[in-house]
């Protein structure tokens, strides 16, 4: 899956990241209706950082960052069409939306060969934001990744991973048996759509998230059933 979000200023890269948290937030809201999740970057559906598409529209040049996933599924696309504004453009593939916006090969600019799971970090995303404000001749925003979690935490529907504080070792982990030790998780609270509930604790956010790593749709449900990911 490919998912396209149009750039056309230094400072709008920050929202084409905010804007993908929510794509994420949505998709995995569509995947799992009626259950808080919240994707790992190792899901298969988890759309990272891929490559920067130069366009060109009325005669002006214009960015798109392109986000990818390992498989594209119907809550992709009922995301993006969910979303009131920033929608990315959804396609199969990377190949399709590069058709769609008439870009060719020497336009194409990727952040690394291949991201996926572990791939997935700070780095490819600080990498994504260099690259593309080099190919567009910007200045690069010291701030992007601040003005990111505002817009982020604003727009998102769900929970959704800040990599900057992602607990590597939590990959698929053993959930604990009560919110008071979710809230104890390092990086737990990190998440930029998690607010505090009416006690003033993360508690109430906390004790029904499900943390998916990489599995398909077709097994989650028996995944879950098994492996107990709520955390409760």
């Amino acid at each position: 899956m490919a998912a396209a979000i149009k750039v056309t200023s230094a400072g709008e890269i920050a929202t084409a990241f905010a804007a993908n948290d929510e794509f994420l937030s949505r998709v995995a809201k569509n995947f799992w209706p009626g259950a808080v999740v919240m994707m790992e970057p190792g899901d298969d559906f988890y759309a990272a950082p891929y490559c920067l598409l130069k366009a060109e529209e009325d005669g002006a040049p214009v960015a798109y960052v392109v986000f990818t996933s390992y498989k594209a599924r119907n809550p992709h696309y009922a995301a993006s069409n969910d979303m009131k504004y920033d929608a990315p453009l959804v396609a199969p593939c990377t190949d399709a939306v590069m058709e769609n916006l008439g870009v060719d090969e020497d336009h194409k600019f990727t952040f690394y060969a291949w991201a996926a799971g572990k791939d997935v970090d700070t780095a490819l995303e600080d990498n994504a934001v260099k690259v593309t404000c080099d190919e567009m001749g910007w200045e690069f925003p010291a701030d992007w990744r601040q003005s990111r979690r505002q817009q982020s935490k604003a727009r998102c529907v769900g929970p959704v991973w800040d990599l900057e504080k992602y607990p590597r070792g939590m990959r698929n982990p053993y959930p604990p048996r009560s919110a008071s030790q979710a809230g104890g998780i390092p990086g737990m609270q990190s998440c930029w759509s998690l607010e505090p509930g009416p006690g003033g604790s993360h508690e109430d956010s906390l004790k029904k998230i499900v943390i998916c790593g990489p599995k398909t749709v077709e097994r989650e449900i028996e995944w879950q059933r098994k492996a107990h990911r709520y955390i409760n």
